[in-house]
């Protein structure tokens, strides 16, 4: 696995929005919508910065569920609630070729998260497990950009 196609699973860790669970519309959510601002960092590729504007439909997969345009990622395991979050589950690349195996545990408050965890594949050759954090908080309560 290329440098980038690590930084491409660390960052779609924290910014990539796209599951929809229809009842978090309507019920109150962990974490309150608006513009996030997040790190993301890995072993390998260093730390990733960003910001991402997070809708009330979206917080669930925002926390527990990221994908991106590089990977197919399922995470049969999700878990919110307390305060805590965690999920686990498997990405496949374009090519169906690497499986990577993503274990993330955490905590939450309204305005913050900070989540550590670990990917394991084959990474620049071998088969490896290595840690990630990524740690996010909230920075308006609107969208600006």
């Amino acid at each position: 696995m290329s440098m980038n196609s690590l930084a491409a699973i660390g960052a779609g860790l924290a910014i990539t929005l796209c599951w929809v669970t229809p009842s978090m519309a309507d019920e109150a959510t962990p974490i309150e919508p608006g513009l996030w601002a997040y790190t993301a960092n890995t072993f390998v590729i260093g730390v990733k910065s960003g910001r991402q504007c997070v809708k009330r439909e979206q917080v669930e997969e925002f926390l527990t569920g990221p994908r991106n345009r590089h990977y197919r990622c399922t995470y049969p395991d999700r878990s919110i609630g307390g305060g805590r979050i965690s999920f686990s589950g498997d990405c496949l690349d374009k090519g169906d070729r690497h499986r990577y195996h993503l274990v993330v545990r955490g905590n939450y408050r309204p305005e913050s998260f900070d989540l550590e965890g670990s990917v394991a594949g084959p990474i620049l050759g071998l088969s490896l497990t290595l840690p990630l954090s990524i740690h996010a908080h909230r920075i308006a309560a609107t969208c600006t950009e």
